[in-house]
């Protein structure tokens, strides 16, 4: 049998790892599994079924928002009630919604577009859930909405299933799951 040298630190550092491979929680997904980050970011839906938006100077702006503001666009709404003598200044949002988006439409001002919440998965995969937990608590302001881990399987990835397998039989774990034993326990 070939040996490998290995400081203290790295073996002990390996031998947790090794470890920590087997006992993590597989949120179901099939061994072996890695971890992404993965959270919800708003995108333009060209097919035009999610909320519309307006667009006016480098900012986005619900219809709803432009009828609330307090910061510019009161003119705006000015301008609607005075078309629209059948609203009066104490009309809520939803009393004028298609009348104030096809008017808001209509302003050579403002752009319509439409948006969607669509999941996506940050390109920092790691074998280890943790890895991502920490990447999520320092980097949630810059991953959209719901940051959460999520697992994919790599079970059809030959040469990831030899290594995940060698790492887990270094130091087998008795408590890993069923699952987990058949890959690494050969």
């Amino acid at each position: 049998m070939k040996q490998i040298n290995l400081t203290d630190e790295d073996y002990d550092s390996l031998m947790e790892l090794t470890k920590e491979l087997q006992n993590q929680e597989n949120d179901g997904q099939a061994h072996p599994y890695f971890w992404e980050p993965r959270s919800e970011r708003y995108e333009q839906d060209a097919l035009e079924e999610g909320e519309i938006q307006f667009g006016y100077d480098c900012s986005n702006y619900s219809p709803e928002e432009l009828w609330d503001s307090e910061g510019g666009w009161e003119s705006l709404k000015e301008s609607f009630l005075e078309l629209n003598n059948e609203y009066n200044e104490a009309s809520k949002y939803t009393d004028v919604e298609s009348d104030w988006i096809d008017f808001v439409s209509n302003d050579p001002e403002f752009y319509k577009w439409y948006r969607k919440l669509e999941s996506q998965s940050e390109h920092n995969p790691s074998l280890f859930k943790s890895d991502v937990k920490s990447f999520i608590e320092g980097n949630k302001h810059h991953l959209g909405q719901n940051p959460h881990t999520y697992a994919r399987t790599i079970w059809r990835m030959p040469k990831m299933i030899n290594l995940v397998s060698i790492l887990c039989r270094i130091n087998k774990q008795e408590n890993a799951d069923d699952e987990i034993k058949r890959y690494c326990h050969n």
